[in-house]
C-alpha cells in the first residue's frame, strides 16, 4: 500500500479540525452545550488547534461555568491566543471565580498594557485600581481611554467613574467637571446627575443642586429618600 505523505496528513486534521468547530459552534448556538464541548474538546486534543477553535471553547467552558478546566489551558491559550483580549477577559473571569484574584490582577494589568483602549479591559483595570487604592492608576487609565478624538462607546461610564474617584481624591471642582462630561455624553444616566447634584449641593450651589436632584427624579421616577431631601432643599 502507498505510504501517505506527512503534507496529506495535516490537510485531514485541518479538515477534520474545521468541521469540528462548525459543527462545534452550531451546536453552542443552539445551546446544547454538551454537544458542542464534544467537538472542541476533539479540536483542542488535536496538535495545532487553531486560535478561533481555542477561542470558542473557553468561552463554551466558561458559559459553563468550568473555570478550572480554562485555567488548565493557560499555556496552551498563551501560546496560541496571546492578543485577543476576549480569551485574557475569559481566562481574568475564571481567575477571579476560583479565588486567584492576586494572578486575575496581573493578568488583567498586562492585558491593559496590550489594550489600553479596550472598553473592558480598561473599565475592569480601573475597578482593580480602586480596590488596591491606586486611584492616580486609576485615573490614568480612564485618561488613555478617554484621550481619543474618535467617541468612545460607553464613555459617560467612564467620567462617571473619574468623577467618583476625583472626589474621593478631594478633588470636587474636578470631579464636578467630570460628571458634567459624563452628563454630557449621556444625559438619561440618572447616576450622573444625582452625583451632580450632591457635588453642587456640597459646593453651595443649590439652585443647581436642586436642578440635579429633580432631573434624577425624572428619570428613576420615585426615590422617597431624594423627595424629601430636595423638599428640604
Amino acid at each position: 500500500f502507498p505510504t501517505r505523505r506527512s503534507s496529506d496528513l495535516s490537510t485531514d486534521i485541518t479538515a477534520r479540525n474545521i468541521m469540528h468547530y462548525i459543527l462545534g459552534e452550531y451546536e453552542r448556538a443552539g445551546s446544547n452545550l454538551d454537544k458542542s464541548s464534544e467537538h472542541y474538546s476533539y479540536i483542542v486534543n488535536t496538535h495545532n488547534a487553531p486560535s478561533q477553535a481555542l477561542k470558542g471553547y473557553v468561552q463554551l467552558l466558561s458559559t459553563k461555568k468550568r473555570y478550572q478546566d480554562i485555567i488548565e489551558l493557560i499555556p496552551q491559550l498563551d501560546s496560541v491566543c496571546n492578543n485577543d483580549p476576549i480569551v485574557e477577559l475569559t481566562i481574568i473571569d475564571a481567575l477571579d471565580q476560583t479565588k486567584e484574584k492576586k494572578r486575575g490582577i496581573e493578568r488583567l494589568l498586562k492585558a491593559l498594557f496590550k489594550h489600553p483602549k479596550h472598553q473592558e479591559i480598561a473599565f475592569k483595570a480601573v475597578q482593580a485600581y480602586v480596590s488596591l487604592q491606586e486611584l492616580d492608576n486609576a485615573l490614568n487609565v480612564i485618561d488613555t481611554y478617554l484621550d481619543n478624538q474618535t467617541p468612545m462607546p460607553n464613555a459617560f461610564m467612564f467620567y462617571f467613574l473619574k468623577a467618583q474617584i476625583l472626589m474621593q481624591m478631594g478633588r470636587r471642582a474636578e470631579g464636578l467637571e467630570a460628571v458634567k462630561n459624563s452628563i454630557k455624553a449621556q444625559s438619561h444616566f440618572d447616576k450622573s446627575w444625582l452625583l451632580q447634584a450632591v457635588i453642587e449641593e456640597q459646593a453651595g450651589n443649590i439652585e443647581n443642586a436642586i436642578k440635579g436632584f429633580t432631573t434624577y427624579l425624572d428619570l428613576v421616577g420615585t426615590d422617597p429618600a431624594i423627595q424629601t431631601h430636595l423638599m428640604q432643599l
